[in-house]
């Protein structure tokens, strides 16, 4: 998810520059040139004078650091956060709403995958209302709704994902909200099997390591499930637990 919400920011930038290196440094994100992006928009801060150009030269960098690639979950937290850092100083500069829109949606984007949900949540409904694509605005509003959850809001998550299914009919994000509203409960997903004795065979094996699973039909396929768990993060803390062993486990709403 990261990776497409990113890409669809990439739009973010498609304004007349303010500066030669603002527009050096879109043309390196768009390329995938991440060291290059972050060179150009430290040089347009360098000589720029504030506002809406270091504001669009901060989000850039923090845009590119966010995007580069990590080789470990350590060093992925470590660019969110400082990608975190740009897009709050970008907002200190005062930039215009539709650029406010982007670097907003960009730190709810980091604030999310480092599990800060309430911060999330409160940047994108900060982003929603200055954000003109009907398409990000849908997405936006689905991914509070994921916020609301993970914070154990679940009527709050009901009702932002039947605003989604309202004012985007039709949409991927609709068929998405649909799917999750409801919810009350996470659950670990070891994994979906087409036969009964399969499933079962994994759910006693989870059982006889101390977790508490079940069997579950999901159309044509049977899910193994872990849990009930009231909150995300002690489902969280379930899937890290099963190892290397469950590496396809997903938590579930």
């Amino acid at each position: 998810m990261i990776v497409f919400l990113s890409f669809l920011l990439l739009a973010g930038c498609n304004q007349t520059p303010t500066a030669p290196e603002i527009q050096d440094g879109q043309a390196a994100l768009a390329e995938g040139d991440f060291s290059g992006a972050v060179q150009a928009a430290d040089k347009a801060l360098a000589n720029s004078e504030g506002g809406e150009s270091a504001a669009r030269a901060l989000y850039i960098k923090g845009r590119a650091i966010e995007d580069r690639p990590k080789a470990t979950r350590e060093e992925a937290d470590a660019d969110l956060r400082e990608a975190w850092r740009n897009y709050t100083e970008a907002l200190k500069a005062r930039p215009t709403p539709g650029l406010e829109g982007y670097i907003r949606t960009s730190l709810a984007n980091a604030a999310y995958w480092l599990g800060e949900y309430a911060t999330a949540e409160r940047q994108w409904a900060l982003a929603y209302d200055v954000l003109t694509s009907a398409d990000l605005k849908a997405w936006v509003l689905y991914r509070r709704g994921l916020c609301q959850q993970r914070q154990g809001m679940w009527a709050a998550a009901d009702a932002t994902y039947a605003a989604v299914q309202k004012e985007y009919p039709g949409t991927e994000q609709a068929g998405r909200a649909a799917a999750k509203a409801g919810a009350r409960a996470f659950y670990v997903q070891v994994g979906a099997y087409e036969g009964v004795a399969s499933a079962d065979a994994v759910a006693a094996q989870l059982r006889a390591n101390g977790f508490a699973a079940g069997r579950s039909a999901a159309g044509q396929l049977y899910r193994v499930l872990v849990g009930p768990f009231t909150r995300y993060a002690d489902a969280a803390a379930t899937r890290a637990r099963m190892g290397s062993q469950y590496r396809d486990a997903l938590i579930v709403p």
